[in-house]
């Protein structure tokens, strides 16, 4: 699925590092190897489990930062990597996985305005997740309230449903930009790979 896209940078969710339930195969090494794109790994609730990037682009820098709650049974991060696009320009993008329940929307708001303090004052940026909320939660309007646009109603994608496979009937994953990125068209390619369908895009600019 990724390789017919042809990226240059992924950001995934769940990504297992030998968990005996996802037959001890560290994933993220296995993509890495067959994309030949460079990882970069944010744990979650911990080394074994979490989000990861993929880039074909050269990384600046990149870190993992934690998410509130502490007292999460499941513990939620996002990376931020600061990449250089090649017509020169850096940008950040930060991709993440918010918390899960339906009754969690207090969490996820402060999930939200937790990564909106972390990018606030960098104009090229793009976020990218599993926010597991749809538009009219507070959650996710609060990030277009911050300046992001989501890029499927950027390019009138509907309805743009993400989950869960295979007949999905809500979108509960985003790529939001910054108004300096010109989304120049967008897709949900159908693909049982995953409980989830990927959000395919592609940008220019990033003033």
């Amino acid at each position: 699925v990724i390789e017919a896209q042809q990226p240059d940078v992924v950001g995934l969710q769940e990504v297992s590092r030998g968990w005996v339930i996802s037959g001890s195969v560290d994933m993220l090494l296995w993509l890495a190897k067959r994309l030949n794109m460079e990882p970069i790994f944010g744990p979650a609730s911990d080394q074994q489990w979490g989000n990861a990037v993929l880039s074909r682009i050269p990384v600046v820098e990149h870190a993992n930062y934690p998410l509130p709650t502490e007292d999460l049974l499941l513990k939620r991060s996002f990376i931020h990597a600061r990449l250089l696009a090649p017509e020169g320009r850096e940008f950040d993008f930060v991709n993440t996985h918010y918390h899960n329940p339906e009754d969690g929307g207090d969490i996820r708001v402060l999930q939200s305005q937790e990564i909106l303090d972390f990018m606030k004052g960098k104009t090229a940026s793009i976020i990218t997740g599993d926010l597991n909320a749809e538009h009219g939660m507070a959650e996710i309007d609060m990030l277009v309230d911050g300046g992001y646009g989501d890029v499927l109603d950027l390019t009138g994608v509907e309805p743009g449903f993400t989950n869960p496979v295979p007949e999905p009937f809500r979108r509960s994953d985003y790529v939001f930009i910054t108004a300096g990125w010109q989304a120049d068209s967008a897709a949900v390619p159908y693909s049982e790979a995953s409980d989830h369908l990927p959000i395919a895009i592609s940008l220019t600019g990033g003033d």
